[in-house]
């Protein structure tokens, strides 16, 4: 009896061991390889898109298009209404407030929908906005589920917030959001963000997200200024995947990671194959923010790459090109943050900048290594006095002459981000090809 319980105790520690292990495994492959929205389906809003709502009502933009902030009003919780309707959009008449869960939809009767994207994104109904306000009010009493749908504001008109949501779940799958103002705001809640495509305007970020909880995947930003603000949540899910923000304007950034209000570190951010195109900077993390980037595309900045400020960044297996810097790391004081962790970068590919590959300030923590980076006058990494295990040596630091193939072997994944962009890169930094003459 003594000599069973001996080796059922043995067998339970083995199992915890290996458990241990596994959990450790898993720890390390989830830091490494930043967890992908595809493999989170509907963390959130609790997957009301596929239950609880009632069978649709239709509603004929075509016909019926001044009463469609009335029958908004007076739908049951839980009801779905089918927009349809080849003629006009459906006006509003003012500000519309969703106070309870409701699912808005657009529906076409086209054989050839879904063979053309781009097509068939012009062809879905479409919600015009009332001047002077918001275009979709969603209150903390409320849920709201868009699909296929398009949304526009009077780009003449004031610029207002278009679509907004407080404490409460928000689902786009398939919208379409152009304003003159920010295009999105979200205050803490939920919100998701799929295959959409937004284009906003203004003083501020063409989307908001302060402290909510957030998926966004599959989508492209079109901004003015900067493309994306997020102060990140305290905890839960904030991942941003196979997604492209662009811009036409000047002094502007790609994605800003907001410091948290409090003195702890946010929730980490998990970025995955996102192109950055043509910003001054294309991300900005500030202190206290904790992110996981790999697969990142940053090309044609007119400034800096990733301007990493007191934050705990990792970055893997990405490419910053053009610029002045391609990253800069400062902000980090006398001792590490001990709140968002120390700062790595690996294993990326950073080239065509004019100053500085990575440029670090003093007393910087944290690792860079196993980068490739070709800058001008081979000023690969420059700074002294770095604290953390940053130094040319554990990178290979070439310059502007030695660029050839420079980015050959890095897989599929860097291709599709560009959507045929190639243009922006000199065929000779992704090519095996013979070096051109520039005299």
């Amino acid at each position: 009896m003594r000599r069973a319980a001996v080796l059922a105790a043995f067998a339970l520690s083995m199992l915890a061991a290996g458990g241990a292990q596994a959990q450790i495994e898993a720890t390390v492959n989830a830091f490494v390889r930043p967890p992908l929205s595809d493999q989170l389906h509907f963390y959130y809003p609790h997957g009301f898109i596929h239950h609880r709502y009632h069978p649709a009502e239709a509603f004929d933009c075509t016909r019926d298009w001044p009463r469609l902030d009335a029958v908004v009003h007076s739908l049951p919780r839980y009801a779905t209404l089918r927009l349809y309707g080849k003629g006009p959009a459906c006006t509003l008449t003012g500000p519309l407030a969703v106070d309870r869960p409701l699912r808005l939809i657009g529906w076409m009767d086209d054989p050839d929908r879904d063979r053309d994207k781009d097509k068939d994104r012009e062809k879905r109904p479409t919600i015009l906005a009332a001047a002077g306000g918001p275009c979709i009010d969603v209150l903390p009493s409320g849920e709201l589920v868009l699909q296929d749908l398009r949304i526009f504001s009077d780009d003449k008109g004031p610029k207002n917030d278009c679509v907004r949501s407080a404490g409460t779940a928000l689902t786009l799958d398939g919208v379409e959001i152009g304003s003159p103002g920010t295009a999105l705001r979200v205050d803490g809640g939920e919100v998701e963000l799929r295959n959409a495509v937004i284009r906003g305007g203004g003083d501020h970020a063409d989307v908001v997200l302060d402290q909510a909880q957030f998926v966004i995947a599959d989508s492209e930003i079109r901004a003015h200024g900067d493309a994306l603000e997020i102060r990140p949540p305290d905890h839960g899910v904030a991942t941003i995947s196979r997604t492209s923000l662009f811009t036409e304007g000047h002094d502007n950034a790609g994605l800003v990671l907001r410091s948290p209000r409090g003195d702890g570190a946010s929730a980490l951010v998990s970025l995955d194959r996102i192109a950055i195109r043509e910003f001054s900077v294309g991300i900005v993390a500030e202190p206290h923010t904790r992110a996981v980037a790999s697969q990142i595309a940053i090309f044609g900045s007119r400034d800096t790459g990733i301007d990493m400020n007191g934050s705990g960044f990792t970055l893997l297996q990405s490419v910053i090109l053009h610029g002045r810097v391609g990253i800069h790391m400062h902000g980090y004081g006398p001792a590490p943050d001990l709140h968002a962790g120390e700062p790595r970068i690996e294993g990326n590919r950073i080239a065509r900048v004019h100053e500085a590959g990575i440029a670090v300030e003093d007393g910087t923590p944290g690792a860079v290594r196993d980068n490739m980076i070709a800058a001008a006058h081979s000023r690969c990494i420059v700074g002294d006095g770095a604290r953390g295990d940053i130094r040319e040596s554990l990178n290979r630091c070439t310059n502007e002459d030695g660029e050839r193939g420079f980015l050959a072997g890095l897989g599929p994944w860097f291709m599709e981000l560009f959507h045929g962009n190639n243009h922006i890169i000199e065929p000779w930094l992704y090519a095996d090809e013979a070096m051109p003459d520039r005299h």
